[in-house]
Formats: structure tokens, sequence, C-alpha cells
């Protein structure tokens, strides 16, 4: 129900004030359910580019986000640009990383106190906006689960794309302020205030 509402505050605003040099766009929405996340967001993909689609917007449905959502991501007009998800656990932690041998743990990349955009290595696809011209500038299938062997650990198909994108020499970026706004519904609904960066978390010391 939240997501509902979010999606419907959102295309009210685009209605009532186009995006800044988008005049006259035409807003469409796409729901594709798979039992197989990659193949649902190439399907979509496969969709909205023969549908003569300019942008992306990639939410998933259980995400909360400001009707000014669309107006916030379009006007840095970057190829890929989104928001830094906490992630549904306690204490959470941030989906963005910085480059980072370490890719499982990485570097997060921490939005609360920051403002504007920064530029990323990795990012998840919770709510993210990207041009239409990126899908023809990476190789297909764009979106896959792979398994990385000296980590032993599943890379997601979110991943995989910034990964063809770093490749392309296309850059990701996230939208602090968006990303302070937007929420992750679980048993509750996660956001920035229940993220405790590591070098703040409490240690637990034993005395024997």
């Amino acid at each position: 129900m939240q997501f509902a509402l979010s999606l419907q505050t959102l295309v009210g605003a685009l209605r009532q004030q186009p995006v800044q040099g988008y005049d006259g766009a035409s807003v469409s929405i796409l729901n594709e359910i798979n039992s197989c996340i990659a193949k649902s967001r190439y399907q979509l993909a496969r969709k909205a580019l023969e549908n003569g689609a300019t942008h992306l917007l990639w939410v998933d449905t259980d995400q909360t986000f400001p009707p000014q959502l669309v107006h916030a991501l379009a006007r840095h007009k970057k190829p890929i640009v989104g928001c830094n998800i906490a992630i549904k656990t306690l204490p959470s932690a941030p989906t963005a990383r910085a480059k980072s041998e370490d890719w499982f743990g990485g570097h997060k990349v921490y939005s609360k106190g920051k403002k504007g955009l920064e530029r990323v290595w990795r990012i998840g696809f919770g709510v993210v906006l990207i041009e239409a011209e990126v899908f023809k500038k990476i190789p297909e299938p764009w979106f896959n689960i792979r398994w990385d062997l000296a980590k032993r650990e599943f890379v997601g198909e979110d991943w995989f794309f910034c990964e063809q994108a770093e490749a392309a020499g296309i850059p990701i970026f996230v939208d602090h302020d968006a990303s302070l706004r937007v929420g992750h519904i679980g048993n509750f609904e996660f956001t920035h205030n229940h993220i405790i960066p590591e070098s703040e978390s409490p240690k637990l010391e034993v005395v024997a």
C-alpha cells in the first residue's frame, strides 16, 4: 500500500509539473511478474526500449519515495543516477559502494549528513533512473546473476549491470538528498536513520 501511494503521488506530480527540459513527455508504467528477477528486469528494459522510452525509472515494489523523485533525479542529467537504499536489516546498511577489491563487504557509501551527487562504484536497483542510451552501449542480457568463485558469493543482477556499465565507461551516481527521502518496506520502513556507520557502531567487550 505504501508503494502504491508513493507511485500515485509521483505520477500526479509529473502531470502537474513536467520535469524541466522534458515538456510534453509522457509516462508509462510497466510491471513484470517473474520468478527470476534478472529476467524480469531484462524484459522490462526490452519493453521500455521498444516503446521508445528515453529514460527508465526502476522502482522496486517494496520502496517508498517522494512525489518529486523523478524531478530530483532527472535534473542531474546523468546516464545513471539513483538512491542509496537502506537494506532491511538492523542495524541497516547502505547499498551503494565505493570501489574496493572487497566488493562483498566493500567500502559502504553513507548518505546521512551528505548532500548532492556522489559518484559510486556499485548501486542497488531499488530506485534508479537510467537513460535509454545506456542500454544501447552495453551488451545484452544487461542483467544476470553470476557466481563469484573467490568470494563464494552470488553477484546480483543489479551489480552485474553496474559491472557492464563500468566496462563501458559509464559513471554511476547517487543523489544523497533523494536517498534520505526513500524508505525500504520490510517488517517496518527502513531508512537512513537505521544505518549506523561502522566507525560509530558500539563495540562489545567481554571481560573474563
